[in-house]
């Protein structure tokens, strides 16, 4: 068996003021290649925990227990500068977390000088290269324009590449996607999950998807693991999430699914 990409040991996060949990011993893994759903409703603790792996906790906030490993390194605070480079994040807003005063392009190739030094990045003319040559990657018809364009000007759909862009710039181990096609209607939905699957098996990273939409799990996902209330309820295969779910919550999940699904059609 390789090693994980990520390892999650019993991770738990609280409010520093008053100890409040918000996850309690969450222990989950990513393979190299895999794709693993992070489901549950809103408030369960999915972006906490993506966000406890990243370091980018908010205020008040903190880890307080447990461990995360990133390709077997510690990336806890006291050593995360170490391994940073070795995972990337995607928001669900993508116009909001692009810079609007900056073409897209250069702030792709900023990411390529900052962790491509060896190679592409080694100057600015080679980091927008690079950057165009990104922007082709994740399916973008016109690179060189897209690139000279600002967020403003282009659809979610394609800012949401440019983010994926950015997050290849990093050269990633590990991907964390945190509800990635929230603001999308559904044709662009199914494009951009077709682009992160492709990506994991082109690349080798594996992917961590926060989703609260399990029609979303079962179009990409090798594994899902269950979050209710701060707790991990249940890891399984996909195909086993919704043939035979063990947990009482997953089963509301699946059978609340299904009800939506029929009122849908």
């Amino acid at each position: 068996m390789t090693t994980p990409v990520l390892e999650l040991d019993r991770l738990s996060v609280a409010l520093t003021r008053t100890g409040t949990p918000l996850l309690r011993d969450i222990s989950l893994t990513v393979h190299p290649g895999e794709v693993v759903g992070l489901v549950g409703e809103s408030g369960s603790g999915k972006s906490m925990t993506s966000l406890a792996v990243m370091g980018v906790l908010p205020d008040g906030i903190a880890v307080t227990g447990g461990r995360v490993l990133v390709s077997g390194a510690d990336a806890t605070a006291t050593a995360r500068r170490s391994v940073a480079h070795r995972f990337a994040m995607i928001f669900q807003n993508p116009q909001d977390s692009l810079n609007p005063l900056m073409r897209v392009g250069d702030q792709i190739a900023r990411m390529v000088r900052l962790h491509q030094r060896d190679g592409a990045g080694a100057d600015r003319r080679s980091a927008r290269t690079e950057a165009e040559r990104l922007l082709g990657r994740v399916h973008i018809a016109d690179p060189a324009r897209v690139g000279r364009s600002y967020p403003h000007q282009l659809s979610g759909g394609m800012c949401q590449r440019v983010m994926i862009a950015m997050a290849l710039a990093c050269r990633p181990t590990l991907l964390l996607a945190d509800e990635p096609t929230t603001a999308l209607d559904v044709t662009v939905q199914a494009q951009i999950l077709t682009l992160l699957t492709e990506l994991a098996d082109e690349t080798g990273c594996g992917v961590l998807l926060v989703t609260h939409d399990l029609g979303v799990v079962a179009e990409v996902c090798d594994r899902v693991s269950v979050l209710y209330r701060g707790d991990l309820v249940e890891t399984t295969g996909v195909v086993e999430l919704f043939e035979s779910p063990q947990h009482d919550y997953t089963r509301y999940l699946v059978s609340a699914g299904e009800e939506a699904g029929d009122g849908a059609a």
